[in-house]
């Protein structure tokens, strides 16, 4: 998934947020194990970097992040 979102601004025009654009990927494979069908997947959030996710004087940033899953169906 691709988000884009423009330059925005409050109250404070000094205190503006640069355009984002966040690339989110994830790679699953399906797979069984006996009789029971699984799901193994990597998801990587904010893949072309972090970005502030808030005004940016506040500092909340959104920092590329990971994780795996796995998902057994009985």
């Amino acid at each position: 998934m691709y988000h884009s979102i423009a330059a925005m601004s409050w109250d404070n025009p000094t205190d503006t947020l640069p355009p984002l654009h966040r690339l989110d990927a994830r790679l699953a494979k399906r797979f069984a194990v006996g009789g029971t069908r699984a799901e193994a997947a990597l998801v990587v959030q904010a893949a072309n970097g972090s970005h502030p996710a808030y005004q940016t004087g506040l500092n909340f940033v959104f920092e590329r992040r990971a994780f795996g899953t796995l998902r057994l169906e009985f």
